[in-house]
C-alpha cells in the first residue's frame, strides 16, 4: 500500500513506498522511470515542487520541526530517454 502520491505538473508521478524515503517515479505515459532515494522525509502538504532537476519540499523531523529541503534529481544511467 502506498502512503503518498505526488504529481509534478504532468512531468512525472511519484509514489512513496511505505516505511522509507523511496519514491517510484513514472512518466506521463505511465512508464516506470525508476526509484528515487531521498535522505530526508518529504511532507505531502504543501506539495513538493520539481523544477529544472531540483526537488524542493518541506520536511519534518521527529520533533515536528519544519525544514525546507532541496535535492538534485539525477537521471540514472540505466534509464533511457
Amino acid at each position: 500500500m502506498l502512503e503518498q502520491h505526488y504529481n509534478f505538473g504532468g512531468l512525472a508521478t511519484w509514489f512513496k513506498r511505505r516505511g522509507g524515503h523511496v519514491f517510484d517515479v513514472f512518466d506521463p505515459d505511465g512508464r516506470y522511470l525508476g526509484p528515487v532515494h531521498l535522505p530526508f522525509s518529504l511532507s505531502a502538504s504543501p506539495a513538493p515542487i520539481l523544477r529544472n532537476g531540483v526537488l524542493w519540499g518541506i520536511s519534518r523531523d521527529e520533533l515536528d520541526v519544519v525544514s525546507i529541503v532541496r535535492a538534485r534529481v539525477l537521471k540514472s544511467p540505466e534509464v533511457s530517454g
